[in-house]
This record gives C-alpha cells, structure tokens and sequence, in this order.
C-alpha cells in the first residue's frame, strides 16, 4: 500500500502472509469502536506454518484501541508513529510456540497508556530510536530466543518518561545508549533475568522475584574516568561496583585531533614545538600530540672567527618566520627578539636583561643590546678588531626573545641550548679553528 492521503478506516487488517505499507508522511486513523485484538488496527498472526510479515514506514498510526496485535512472524516499524488509546503493540503471552518474534524497530515514537509489549524477542531483532511516551514498556519470554553471545540489541531507545518491567528467565537483553526510567527486573520459573545496560541512565533499578536476577551496569571509560562496572542482584538492589573491571579499564586520557588545532607548546624555541588541539573524543578537553611537529622558531649555527685570520668572534642564528608567526597566532603571543653581547667579568652574575626585557646596569660596562627586525630570517652578530691581549676575555653572547601575552612578560636566551639563567661564555681562544 502508498498512501497518497490521510485514511479513516474501522476495519482492521489481519496479515497472515506479507503486508507493506508506506505512508508516505499520512495518518491511517481507524475509528473501530471494537475491543483487543478484534479491534486493532493490525494484527500479525499465522495461517499453518505460514506466519505474518507487517512493514510499516513513513507516517502515523492513530486508534482508540490496541494498534498492532503481534502474535506471531515480524514487525518492521521504521519512521512511524504510534498514537493508541492501549497499547501500541500487544503480544499474547507465550504464544510464540518457541520460534520467537521479530521486532524491527528504528526512529519511532509510541503513545499509548497501556505501554508497549515486547514478548520473546528473538536474537536477530534490533530496536533502535524508539521514544516511548506512555505506560510501560514489558519485556517477557518463555522460550529460549537469545544466548549471551547473541542477545536481542536495544540501542539509543528512550523509556525514561515509562516503566521498563523485564519478567523472564529465558533471555539476554543488552541496551546501548539507552534512557530508561524505573527499571523492574525478575527471575522466574525459568531462572534468573540477565540484563546489561552499556552507558545507559535511568531513574532506579529494583531486582524482584524469587529468583536470582542480574542487572549489569557498564559505564565506558572517557577521558577522565576510568570504566565501572555496577552489579544489582536480588542479594544486593543498591548494587556494587566490580573495582577490578575499573582497573582493567583505565581512563582514557585525552586525545590530539590534528584537524582541530588551538595552540602549540616549546619547551625550547630552538627544537621542536608540539601542537595542542581539542579533544578528539570529548571536546571540551585538550591533548598535545604525543610525537612534536610544529618546526623550531630559531636556530643557532654556532660561534666563527674570521677566515682571513683577523681575531674576532662571529655568532649566527637563522628563524623559521613562518613557525613565529604562526605560533604568535595560535598563542596569542609576542615575541621580539634580538642579540645581547656582555664582558663575564663585568655582568658577574647578573643576568643581561630584566623581567621586562631591558638591559641591566653593571657597576662597570655595560649590555649591548640590539634588536632585530622581523623582515630577516637570519642575523650574524660580528666582533671585530681584537688585539692579542683579548683573545682569552670570556663574553657572554646570546640571542633573547622577550615573549608577552598580555601583561604577562618573560625572557629567555638562546644559545647552543634555551636558558634563563646561567648563560654560557665564550672567548675567542675557545671557539675551534679551521685549519
């Protein structure tokens, strides 16, 4: 059937074979004032060995009764609505004579102040994306339809505005994401209710019956927390956590998302940086990446003296000015940048400049500062016209970097490593020579 407009109806189809429906966005409203399963809107049942096949798509159910009458075979709601006046799907207990129901459920919302029956699920079902809005939503079998390795999957379904009522001990059930409300879940003459909820919520969890009943409660880990693992049985409703299964699953810590970069980290301006990025699992955290790429601001090439034999003393640097300018951005950072060039036994054990990057005054001598300008992506400092007498005077040379964000200012030095203190000294007689 498509639908090509609204329809109201009083009789009611009764599928015993293969039965499709596309709604096409429309309502089938049936106004049938008969009760139960004589006055549902569908009824799936068996005609021999043949059992029913109802699919449903794309639109809206309303009655005043029961809507789906499902006895036996398969259901497949996919994109509907379900507006009854009793139950949205009603089961009759047992009926299924061992060969299971097959719910196939995904994006839907049912209304219907008597709930939802979902009776000997079998395990190749699946329902996913289902909002119930009214009464309770009951869970039984009396047949053995699903193992623990092939339970019937309930996914992203939200029962938190009902009551979810498990009665049975022949069947596994495991739910992901799901929101439940009060949670009932007992173990009958079949044995005991086994089931497992994988990062679900829900208002409370109550085991009931005479018979053992386990409700498993796993929580995966994140960023922050390590997984946990909540067991109610009838032995113990408040529940426990399996402090083991928290140690086997730690925490995840969190991870570095290259698409989605915000900031980068140097502990030396003269090696590698690594880049901070927004969490790759949880977003509101952020990760470095574990291997450093961003390139180095600077490099120093290293002490020289003259070739032609002249005494003297060359230091040279070479700046990666892309990587400054990108790591200005990112860190919403300054950086000016310059040589400083000091007599060691002048400056002693002072350091060139102050906090706020200016020179410092020595009792005798001064600090030669010189700033570069960010147009050059290499610079020399050259010493030049040095008699014999000061081939063993001890200078400290180096390059600085005077880093603000905001109001906040620090120093730093670069030599053959990054310092803020206890610069190195260099002479001409120390610096090797070519031959």
């Amino acid at each position: 059937f498509n639908l090509t407009g609204d329809i109201t109806t009083k009789c009611r189809f009764y599928i015993t074979g293969n039965l499709i429906v596309n709604l096409n966005s429309y309502t089938i409203t049936n106004t049938s004032s008969k009760g139960g399963v004589e006055g549902s809107m569908f009824c799936v049942d068996k005609s021999g060995d043949i059992k029913g096949t109802l699919e449903v798509y794309n639109g809206n159910l309303t009655i005043s009764d029961v809507c789906i009458a499902f006895q036996y075979g398969s259901l497949k709601l996919h994109d509907v609505t379900i507006n009854a006046n009793e139950e949205a799907i009603w089961c009759q207990a047992g009926s299924c004579e061992n060969g299971g129901r097959r719910y196939m459920i995904d994006n839907c919302t049912f209304s219907g102040p008597a709930g939802t029956n979902i009776y000997c699920i079998d395990s190749e079902s699946y329902v996913r994306n289902l909002t119930v809005l009214k009464g309770e939503v009951k869970f039984d079998g009396w047949h053995q339809h699903g193992t623990r390795e092939n339970p019937p999957i309930l996914e992203n379904v939200d029962f938190s505005k009902v009551n979810t009522f498990f009665v049975t001990g022949a069947i596994y059930y495991e739910f992901y994401n799901c929101k439940l409300g009060t949670v009932s879940a007992q173990g009958d003459r079949f044995g005991p209710a086994t089931v497992r909820l994988y990062d679900c919520t829900y208002t409370s969890i109550t085991p009931t019956g005479d018979k053992g009943t386990n409700v498993y409660d796993y929580k995966s880990a994140d960023c922050e927390n390590a997984a946990t693992l909540k067991l109610y049985t009838l032995n113990d409703k408040t529940g426990s956590y399996d402090e083991a299964y928290s140690l086997e699953n730690p925490k995840l810590g969190h991870g570095f998302d290259a698409s989605k970069i915000i900031g980068v980290n140097y502990e030396s301006y003269l090696e590698k940086g690594a880049y901070t990025s927004r969490c790759v699992r949880c977003e509101s955290g952020v990760a470095s990446e574990s291997v450093p790429s961003a390139e180095a601001l600077f490099d120093f090439v290293g002490y020289s003296v003259p070739e032609d034999g002249s005494y003297g003393i060359v230091a040279s640097y070479t700046l990666n000015l892309k990587a400054i300018l990108e790591y200005e951005t990112l860190t919403a950072t300054t950086l000016n940048y310059g040589i400083v060039v000091a007599a060691k036994q002048n400056l002693g054990e002072n350091i060139p400049l102050d906090i706020n990057g200016n020179v410092v005054a020595l009792e005798k001598g001064n600090v030669v500062k010189a700033e570069i300008s960010k147009d050059y992506a290499a610079y020399d400092f050259v010493l030049t016209k040095m008699n014999e007498n000061q081939l063993d005077l001890e200078l400290v040379i180096a390059s600085y970097v005077v880093v603000k964000n905001g109001d906040d200012v620090s120093v730093v030095y670069l030599q053959s490593t990054q310092k803020t203190e206890n610069l190195s000294v260099i002479s001409y007689n120390t610096i090797p020579k070519t031959e």
